[in-house]
């Protein structure tokens, strides 16, 4: 059997899928170790996984965020410190295309590339003394990716959880800018603009890490640090290519394996509220993610457009956010606001899903066949809504745009139209034929044998 040591950022969005890669590699016999931040230690060691924690790491993003004062550098790693780097590098939602993209670069340059350093020396102490098999990689976790690939020769696979493939290709506009695909001479015209703007926005970026890479006496990069990741021997995408403008051509060590979804705690009680929800009326989901550190507004305009209206509604604010930041004039009795729901217990009871378009929630929907209007911020966000609205899974309503009228009408023409649901359902239907999870473990133990063998 072999060890499997994942390497991850401690976001839920990130840390979840890979819990439900790590529990269909125990089935299979395989000892699992995580690396991440103290955010996440709590739920990895209740699932009884051993989490190495962030050392040299925490303390770079400690000096980063401005968290360490004087000499406070013993207890660097905390719940806290994560909060602090995320509204360090989110952008606010009043901000332009170009000030976000400014963001971004800023945020690749400081925190993604500025801690290789420490991930490779937190790393190869772990390997010291634990000696994994193969390192299995947040493909935004660069220390494996760009160093010990080569200087070590530790097999590296990487574990994309976003529901896009985030590599450059010549049928789809460059990932990030929530772009249409290119299917006609303007929008042709828009990606290949896109893509050479982002070839200049990558050029500082890749500069810094061949310096990096010319350190620890590695050759230059050929092309960006993404598309980089797609050299390790390994590349899964927790996804499938129907959802991601039917991509074919991909490199032979990319893996469409479908949605990897975990969000069972142990030992967890199922809320009794959820058995009591009526049939009778349809039910209405409403999220911004666990994630997010703006204001709340896609909760607060949900609010008040669906008051009073003849659906039921559930709100989560997310665990660190108190459901008095959103700043309610009136208590609506159709509305029932909670902190965090298990999407595997609620969503079989949801007819439609109002979210920010975060990977998880929405491969989540779509697996229990659920159409969904999509309020993008950033990033991903902004992929995965094009992609409903171009499937026809539901719709994308720009935060620039949201009002409780529009939102209110977008929610009665998706009650309306049962192609929406039958568009989600189709999907619903490939993702079953992937396996997820276990198909990524089996793709993994082959990794891991083929090494063992070589």
């Amino acid at each position: 059997m072999a060890k499997f040591l994942l390497c991850v950022w401690p976001f839920t969005g990130h840390i979840y899928p890979n819990i439900a890669v790590a529990c269909s590699l125990r089935t299979r016999g395989h000892d699992v170790a995580f690396y991440t931040g103290d955010m996440a230690r709590h739920v990895i060691e209740k699932e009884n996984f051993i989490c190495f924690p962030f050392d040299q790491l925490a303390q770079r993003i400690s000096s980063i965020v401005g968290t360490l004062k004087g000499n406070e550098k013993k207890r660097a790693d905390s719940l806290g410190l994560y909060e602090c780097l995320r509204r360090h590098y989110s952008p606010s939602n009043d901000q332009g295309t170009f000030a976000r993209i400014g963001k971004s670069e800023v945020m690749f340059r400081d925190w993604l590339l500025g801690t290789l350093p420490q991930q490779v020396m937190d790393i190869l102490t772990i390997q010291a003394e634990w000696k994994p098999d193969v390192i299995v990689c947040d493909p935004f976790m660069w220390g494996p990716i760009l160093i010990l690939q080569e200087t070590h020769h530790i097999p590296v696979a990487v574990f994309s959880y976003f529901a896009a493939c985030l590599l450059s290709r010549p049928d789809a506009p460059p990932f990030g800018l929530g772009l249409p695909p290119p299917r006609n001479w303007s929008t042709r015209l828009i990606a290949r603009l896109a893509s050479k703007a982002k070839n200049i926005f990558n050029m500082n970026i890749r500069r810094d890490a061949e310096r990096l890479r010319q350190f620890y006496g590695l050759s230059p990069l050929s092309t960006s640090i993404i598309d980089f990741a797609v050299r390790m021997p390994l590349y899964i995408v927790a996804s499938v290519p129907e959802f991601d403008y039917c991509w074919e051509n991909f490199p032979s060590s990319v893996h469409y394996v479908g949605p990897c979804l975990w969000d069972k705690v142990s030992n967890r009680t199922v809320p009794g509220w959820i058995s009591w929800l009526s049939r009778d009326l349809p039910t209405i989901y409403v999220t911004e993610g666990t994630a997010n550190v703006r204001a709340p507004v896609l909760l607060r305009t949900a609010y008040k457009a669906l008051a009073n209206m003849p659906v039921q509604v559930i709100m989560t604010t997310g665990r660190r956010k108190d459901f008095r930041e959103l700043k309610l004039e009136f208590s609506a009795p159709n509305i029932r606001i909670e902190e965090w729901v298990s999407h595997s217990e609620l969503f079989p009871k949801i007819d439609v899903a109002i979210l920010h378009g975060g990977s998880g929630t929405v491969l989540s929907a779509l697996k229990e066949k659920l159409p969904m209007i999509v309020v993008p911020m950033w990033w991903d966000q902004m992929e995965n809504a094009r992609r409903i609205e171009y499937i026809g899974a539901g719709l994308c309503l720009p935060l620039s745009r949201l009002t409780s009228e529009r939102l209110r009408a977008a929610v009665k023409r998706i009650l309306e139209d049962s192609a929406f649901r039958q568009k989600a359902s189709w999907l619903s239907r490939i993702f079953a034929t992937y396996g997820g999870e276990v198909s990524a473990a089996r793709l993994l133990e082959n990794l891991s044998s083929e090494e063992n063998i070589g």
